[in-house]
């Protein structure tokens, strides 16, 4: 029934399990978590990443979770950090907590690496302070830096949003795409953001 909605990134099992496969590729195999118990998605991600690497060598040695109301991670990521024992730590959240948690622990002490999920992409690196954002991995299904897929959004996405009657169309230098698609009532209503 959705004509213009689309997926073009893995599903959560596939995912978690490519992100505890690359974990344990680079010998870190004891890890800490930090993630959401609210959100389904940083609940998949961990239950998925949890299996691959029980099941394949790797250990998680110490979990702290928090709820999405939640704006301050600094007694979480203190518990872990003070624990230590661990190679990487493991925050498969959304991209405004993933810059604070990230920004926290690296303030608390934690140089060595993170893993997050997808929202860990650009423009996440320029929204965290200084280097913060280095050391942090995150799993992608395409190569923004590939000028094949940079054509391919620049070139096909935005006719697709005027044929359906979007205005203002733009594409970012990340490939995110922008644009505003008129209203359909004559009501006063709200402005809607879609963001995916």
């Amino acid at each position: 029934p959705w004509t213009y909605m689309f997926l073009s990134q893995p599903s959560c099992d596939l995912q978690g399990a490519m992100q505890a496969k690359f974990a344990l590729d680079q010998g870190w195999k004891k890890v800490a978590v930090l993630y959401n118990t609210e959100n389904s998605y940083s609940y998949s991600l961990y239950y998925a990443f949890e299996a691959y690497m029980k099941a394949n060598g790797g250990e998680i040695v110490n979990v702290e979770t928090f709820v999405s109301a939640d704006t301050d991670y600094s007694t979480q990521l203190t518990k872990l950090i003070n624990a230590g024992g661990f190679d990487v730590l493991f925050a498969p959240n959304y991209t405004a907590q993933l810059v604070t948690i990230t920004n926290q622990a690296r303030q608390l002490g934690w140089t060595g690496p993170m893993i997050n999920g997808l929202d860990s992409a650009p423009p996440f690196n320029t929204m965290c302070e200084g280097t913060n954002a280095d050391g942090v991995y995150f799993v992608s299904n395409i190569d923004l830096n590939d000028s094949r897929v940079q054509a391919t959004v620049k070139a096909m996405t935005p006719e697709e949003l005027k044929e359906m009657g979007a205005s203002n169309v733009r594409v970012s230098e990340y490939c995110y795409v922008y644009a505003t698609i008129p209203a359909t009532t004559d009501k006063k209503a709200p402005s809607l953001g879609f963001i995916a």
